[in-house]
């Protein structure tokens, strides 16, 4: 076991950058590369360390990829399902595909066995913000929304002919995205993907994918998205800057980072 701090902290992510704190002990260790590409389909190689301090390995496959939410993070993000013989025993084990780092376990269920991995795409993404001069985390649109597959809804909002689209509720506190879209707007196209009445898109590495992974997994806080949205019966073209979405935006802080609240100090 080595002594550690934490140098930076996501708690979008549930990813952290530690530094060891012994210099001899921290050249001890071999890093390994991360996955440039992972097949959703993909046989792996599974390892954890056990509590004598041995370490268990099997094999594993990708059974399902899709956009959820993580155990221990607020939001939704790339995942894969992980079927294995490994019994995992908790989470933090790694998922290897020739020698490569394709994630980290973030859940396991004994009675399926199987495990929720956080991909190398997400963990990639982290650590290159981390490595920039300044984190921006991972982006939000800033607006809320809703599948639209009521027929009666949708011929009100005049998008009964369209085969896609999904309804916009509102925007967060603080958003950019407040002064663009609207309430009842139905977002057709987003990124240039089309958006159909579950808010899914096809996605050109792993097919069909929720809304949210355009935003998280595509683009960084900053970046100004064009969309396509139905106001009225009419289609108009908005840009929408994405930003990051913090606790202190919100009216009850989530406190994901486990942080006391400002107002208790």
């Amino acid at each position: 076991k080595y002594a550690a701090t934490v140098e930076l902290a996501d708690a979008d992510a549930d990813l952290a950058i530690l530094r060891i704190a012994d210099p001899v002990r921290m050249r001890e260790l071999v890093p390994l590369d991360l996955a440039t590409a992972v097949p959703k389909n993909a046989r792996l190689q599974i390892a954890r360390f056990q509590d004598s301090g041995g370490i268990s390995e099997g094999n594993g496959q990708i059974v399902e990829v899709s956009v959820s939410g993580l155990p221990q993070a607020p939001g939704q993000l790339l995942t894969f399902k992980v079927l294995t013989e490994v019994n995992i025993n908790g989470d933090g084990a790694i998922a290897l595909l020739d020698g490569k780092v394709a994630g980290l376990t973030v859940a396991y269920d004994h009675n399926t066995r199987i495990g929720t991995l956080l991909p190398a795409a997400v963990i990639g993404r982290f650590v290159a913000e981390a490595s920039g001069p300044r984190y921006r985390g991972f982006a939000s649109a800033g607006f809320l929304w809703a599948p639209l597959v009521d027929a009666a809804e949708r011929k009100y909002l005049k998008v009964d002919g369209r085969p896609g689209g999904v309804l916009v509720l509102s925007a967060m506190p603080g958003a950019d995205a407040g002064s663009v879209l609207q309430s009842q707007d139905v977002l057709v196209e987003w990124d240039g993907r089309p958006i159909d009445k579950l808010g899914f898109y096809e996605d050109a590495e792993f097919g069909r994918l929720a809304l949210p992974h355009l935003v998280k997994g595509r683009r960084c806080p900053g970046d100004e998205v064009e969309a396509k949205v139905v106001r009225q019966g009419e289609e108009r073209a908005v840009r929408v800057r994405l930003a990051r979405q913090t606790d202190d935006r919100s009216l009850v802080p989530e406190n994901t980072a486990g942080e006391q609240a400002a107002y208790l100090a």
